[in-house]
């Protein structure tokens, strides 16, 4: 019979969209720009498919959760094999023995689809498996095969199974355009086969003497009771019986089972595979072949193959299918030229035009996904050159409380998603009734009556699904204005669970009174030296801003209250209705929101946190204790004031005085006994003498 040349079948891979969305974060976040390589790492399947997903980039990970101990069949472990490429999640469990083999690659990210192209793939191949230290008896065989040729553990096949991927990541639209080499290295002339046929039960085929259908049913009975270990084994006729590859070995070129002398004809060496018709066998045969070969010196030899039908292990089907070759291997000499074959896998046009594979995986997968990653591009690409130094989980872990969801609120909670925060407790009792001016609302919101924080919870969630909300409806208690004394103190101790539950609390009120007991139990606790939140109190003016923040911890600067020499009062009782609303230019609130968070980003990448001092500076920008700005004459300024010992909100004296709830209920009706407390009435007075009887000009500055 006339011998022909082997031909193998391309590498099956099997590409999981988890794979594309864990390369996406990873350069985003750890190769950034610039050329990188990287290890991957393929789970390779029963039938030979190199499997990649998102742990394809741990080199020790078991993905079915101890599966010696779930896979104590070849049945067994094709069925977890297909629950994990279903998407099924399974536990890991470090410490479970795995028996899954591995073929490790090597994974190239560019900056460019031009760069990919123009990417010397061939010249990057040849360095990792040069040929001349091949043919020298080094390089691609590992030194434990050479040094004792009798040691043909099937690790040796992974070992030298490399496959490589370059890729470029097109992070704005998530697509991944990408080759992919599967280089086998060739003798100088092939492998061929003298006989192919079929074993088939159900069409009783079986036209090869020496591979009979019991010889097959011995094969599936074997693995229907216990584990493929390796992806080859063995199947001796004259034992009737499935052997490991390491129960063969050669003396002086003749082989042994077991120590047991047996004609090379008698072996028949044994994987499973997806099954094809035609006379190819898969390519993982073909480093195996010669590896196997060269290490063990069978030159000019006849081997007998057989490729069994995994899929047979699906469903409770009884078929059984096998191919069976007859090939013959090359010469000594030819096993002494060898020479490198890329295997690339391309994509081809219709016009014969060859091009590298393009894979969408944004609309392959669950929004949600990759929603995320798509939603902070905009800041890791931030720290590729511009600020390499941000550190960007200190902004997005922040947990952020806002209290008014007015114009400015509205803004503040736009600009903190933009930088990724996803944790907010949002605060107000009011109702929306101007779309125009409050970014989270539409006019639809106003003719339902709804709430802010019902209308501003549907507005977040479509901006940002996965983020996380904490809505409450509910009025901060306001000194001067009349309470109910239950229900006072319920709102008290609701608003000190409010201020215990954030690590910024932003006050965007349209009232002075109403930021007076957040900004009063946030100071309590810093007082006290407990774990607080850094509070930044926002206030508007027609074309004017104030922004600032309270001391914090070693930080002392005033607070929102320091210059108030009056007592607090009911400011919407009886006013005029243009008084009572805020009448602000509409960019005011725009430009004062963005101000306010850029402030709590630059303070989160200081390293003394939210305890800089005025004057500080972190990779973002300055830490100034209050920004004013005036939008007439576009003037900004940094100013420091330090905390005023006669202050109604955060003196020691007022600290002292109002430490227990009963104490600050009589601030809201009488707010007047702020000044006893803060011995502010002291102060006034001796300046009310000075200025009728005179006195030392000492004591006073006059301004």
């Amino acid at each position: 019979m006339v011998e022909n040349a082997l031909r193998f079948l391309s590498q099956q891979y099997s590409i999981d969209v988890s794979f594309f969305i864990e390369l996406y974060q990873l350069k985003l976040r750890r190769f950034k720009h610039g050329t990188a390589k990287a290890d991957v790492y393929s789970l390779l399947l029963t039938d030979g498919t190199f499997l990649l997903d998102k742990y394809s980039f741990e080199e020790n990970r078991c993905r079915f959760g101890g599966c010696k101990s779930k896979a104590n069949d070849a049945k067994s472990r094709y069925a977890l094999e297909l629950e994990i490429t279903y998407e099924k999640e399974l536990p890991h469990d470090p410490n479970e023995e795995c028996s899954c083999k591995i073929a490790q690659g090597t994974l190239v990210v560019v900056d460019s689809l031009s760069d990919l192209r123009k990417f010397d793939k061939a010249g990057l191949i040849s360095e990792h498996i040069d040929v001349e230290s091949i043919n020298r008896n080094s390089g691609l065989f590992p030194v434990h095969i050479l040094d004792n040729p009798n040691a043909i553990e099937s690790d040796c096949y992974f070992k030298i199974n490399q496959f490589f991927i370059f890729c470029f990541l097109d992070l704005k639209n998530c697509k991944c355009h990408y080759y992919i080499a599967n280089p086998v290295v060739s003798p100088g002339s092939p492998f061929c086969y003298s006989y192919f046929g079929l074993v088939d039960n159900l069409s009783y085929t079986q036209d090869y003497n020496n591979f009979k259908l019991s010889d097959l049913n011995g094969i599936l009975l074997h693995f229907s009771k216990h584990a493929l270990d390796d992806l080859f084994f063995l199947y001796s006729r004259r034992h009737s019986r499935v052997f490991k590859l390491t129960d063969l070995v050669f003396f002086d070129g003749d082989p042994f089972v077991n120590d047991d002398p047996i004609p090379l004809d008698y072996i028949f060496f044994c994987s499973y595979s997806s099954f094809s018709h035609g006379n190819e066998p898969p390519r993982f045969w073909r480093n195996f072949l010669l590896t196997f070969c060269k290490s063990n010196r069978l030159f000019s030899k006849n081997l007998n193959l057989v490729v069994v039908n995994a899929r047979l292990f699906e469903g409770h089907s009884s078929h059984a299918q096998a191919a069976v070759y007859t090939i013959q291997t090359p010469s000594e000499e030819d096993f002494g030229s060898l020479s490198l074959l890329q295997g690339f896998r391309y994509m081809i046009s219709k016009g014969a035009n060859v091009y590298e594979h393009e894979y969408s995986f944004l609309e392959a997968t669950d929004s949600s996904a990759i929603s995320k990653v798509v939603e902070e591009l905009n800041l890791e690409l931030i720290t590729w050159r511009i600020l390499p130094d941000l550190k960007i989980k200190n902004v997005t872990g922040l947990k952020v409380c806002i209290v008014g969801l007015g114009t400015l609120g509205c803004s503040v909670i736009r600009q903190l998603l933009s930088w990724g925060v996803e944790r907010f407790v949002l605060v107000d009792m009011g109702y929306v009734n101007n779309a125009t001016r409050q970014s989270l609302y539409v006019h639809k919101d106003c003719h339902k009556n709804l709430s802010k924080v019902e209308a501003a919870k549907k507005m977040i969630i479509k901006i940002r699904p996965d983020v996380k909300l904490t809505m409450i409806n509910m009025e901060i208690p306001m000194p001067g204005h009349q309470y109910d004394e239950l229900h006072l103190f319920e709102l008290i101790e609701n608003t000190r669970s409010i201020v215990d539950s954030s690590d910024v609390m932003v006050l965007a009120t349209d009232t002075k009174e109403s930021r007076w007991l957040p900004s009063l139990l946030a100071s309590q606790r810093n007082f006290n030296n407990e774990p607080c939140p850094l509070v930044v109190s926002a206030g508007l003016g027609f074309d004017s801003f104030m922004v600032i923040r309270h001391s914090y911890k070693q930080f002392k600067g005033a607070c929102y209250f320091c210059s108030d020499s009056e007592p607090l009062k009911d400011t919407i009782t009886g006013r005029p209705f243009d008084e009572v609303c805020t009448v602000v230019k509409p960019g005011i609130a725009d430009i004062c929101g963005s101000v306010v968070v850029e402030l709590i980003v630059s303070l989160t990448q200081h390293p003394l946190h939210f305890a800089a001092e005025h004057g500080g500076k972190s990779c973002v920008g300055n830490t100034p204790h209050s920004i004013r700005f005036s939008l007439s004459d576009y003037k900004f300024s940094e100013l420091y004031a330090e905390p005023s010992e006669f202050c109604i909100c955060c003196s020691e004296n007022v600290m002292f005085s109002l430490n227990v709830d009963q104490e600050i209920v009589k601030v809201f009706s009488d707010p007047g006994i702020l000044l006893k407390h803060s011995n502010m009435d002291s102060l006034i007075e001796t300046a009310e003498k000075y200025k009728t009887e005179g006195g030392d000009e000492e004591e006073f500055v006059v301004l």
